[in-house]
């Protein structure tokens, strides 16, 4: 998951010296709610990778697994369907796509901006 490390397996037999200086045996939302922000902190009002889409996206699932929404008030960002973070708050699920083509943004900043299709109903509910 971008952002975020993982001890390697060699690293193992010195569990209790990382355990001393901090490191965590799982990841809490916390911990993705710091690399959903610095992922949106890095592309700022600009379209993801295709690459950075998928480690949000897996990112946003993980952090909804252990309980993420939000957290200490903060709000996650959740990728719009062109690709750019934007705070969960602004975004609207598009669960009549037949119906919404009018309703999408235009070049006026005036229409409704939909979360990427990318990101389930539930997973959207969860987040913001």
């Amino acid at each position: 998951v971008a952002y975020l490390g993982v001890v390697p397996e060699a690293l193992s037999r010195f569990s209790p010296l990382l355990q001393a200086l901090g490191v965590r045996d799982r990841f809490e939302a916390r911990d993705y709610l710091h690399a959903n922000a610095c992922l949106a902190n890095d592309f700022p009002g600009t379209p993801l990778p295709p690459h950075m889409l998928t480690a949000c996206v897996t990112t946003l699932q993980r952090a909804a697994a252990v309980g993420g929404s939000h957290h200490d008030g903060s709000a996650f960002f959740l990728p719009d369907a062109r690709s750019v973070l934007r705070p969960a708050p602004e975004l609207t699920f598009d669960d009549a796509p037949w119906l919404s083509a009018g309703l999408r943004d235009d070049a006026g900043g005036a229409g409704v901006s939909f979360v990427h299709e990318r990101i389930s109903c539930e997973l959207a509910e969860t987040l913001g």
